[in-house]
């Protein structure tokens, strides 16, 4: 149930989501930020569809779709998303930025 829930708050919030549907079923979705209209939020595709070209898809509708209104489209990933840098790298996607993140614990 969290990936619909997570599907209806983009969507309530604004965000143009793309998906490919298989049989009924939303196997992939890529959403853009209500935020910063030339960013990606996000992108899922259910395990069983992964590698079949379905999250290459719905990443390519989103950068389409950004940039008919914007110069250039982003996304951030973490170094450690192997699979979202290869989808990203593979769309022509280039680093631009490096970003350091701490994280503070009491001690």
């Amino acid at each position: 149930m969290a990936r619909k829930h997570i599907l209806i708050n983009s969507l309530d919030m604004g965000l143009p989501c793309f998906g490919v549907v298989i049989e009924g079923h939303l196997v992939s979705i890529c959403c853009t930020s209500p935020f910063r209209s030339n960013k990606i939020k996000w992108v899922y595709t259910l395990e069983p569809f992964r590698n079949k070209g379905y999250g290459r898809s719905v990443v390519s509708a989103a950068v389409i779709d950004i940039l008919e209104k914007e110069e250039e489209a982003t996304y951030d990933v973490d170094d450690n998303n192997i699979a979202s840098i290869k989808l990203y790298e593979s769309l022509g996607f280039t680093p631009y930025d490096e970003t350091l993140y701490f994280i503070g614990r009491p001690i």
